[in-house]
């Protein structure tokens, strides 16, 4: 009972409800990305890059931004996040290089790129400093959660309905299993493609500033 107890308590499920947000938001991204007929390995390091912007960006413009700091953080990290997934696209659709060989570069790079970042801006490879404006929290008593939580599984719904109710959910699905026959079917799979590799790396990116300012 005991046991049982500590598993209901308030305190375990306001922290397993935080825990699943990051894998939930980059799952879905994955998600995206895999239908599409791309893999995506590059996930953890989309992750580490949109933390390292929505971080920097954030600390940069908080003086002088207040409490809006975050939120302009939140987007520099989704928009990187979707940027390196746009170069992880280009290698893999354009020029067809293997797409585990381009998502495990880019991760080694986020493995080396944000210490030296780090360094550069605040004399530290380690970490950056806090946040003095974080994304607020919301809610009632002891469940409250930033906006990326309440994000994340408003989220699950829209990409259910997207990927099963609406002609690009078709189009996407149909690119990853039959893309010949798609293309037949006036589809431009390279272009779906691209648009699925670039929204995993926005929800990849936006797990990331969960994890950083959120």
């Amino acid at each position: 009972m005991d046991i049982l107890g500590q598993i209901l308590s308030v305190t375990f499920l306001v922290t397993f409800i935080r825990s699943v947000v990051p894998l939930l938001l980059t799952g879905l991204g994955g998600l995206f990305s895999e239908r599409s007929g791309v893999v995506n390995i590059a996930l953890d390091g989309l992750i580490i890059f949109g933390a390292l912007a929505g971080a920097v960006v954030t600390l940069s413009t908080e003086n002088q931004l207040g409490n809006l700091a975050p939120w302009l953080g939140w987007l520099a990290g989704a928009l990187v996040g979707g940027l390196i997934a746009w170069i992880h696209a280009v290698l893999s659709i354009k020029y067809r290089a293997d797409q585990v060989i381009s998502g495990t570069a880019i991760n080694l790079l986020a493995l080396g790129v944000p210490p030296v970042i780090l360094q550069v801006l605040y004399n530290t490879s380690n970490e950056s400093p806090k946040v003095q404006h974080p994304l607020p929290l919301w809610g009632i008593g002891d469940f409250k959660f930033s906006p990326p939580v309440y994000f994340a599984f408003l989220v699950v719904a829209v990409v259910w309905y997207v990927m099963y109710r609406t002609p690009y959910g078709l189009r996407l699905r149909a690119t990853g299993e039959q893309p010949g026959a798609a293309a037949s079917m006036g589809v431009n799979v390279q272009r779906m493609r691209y648009s699925a590799v670039i929204l995993s790396g926005i929800l990849a990116g936006s797990a990331g500033v969960f994890l950083s300012i959120g």
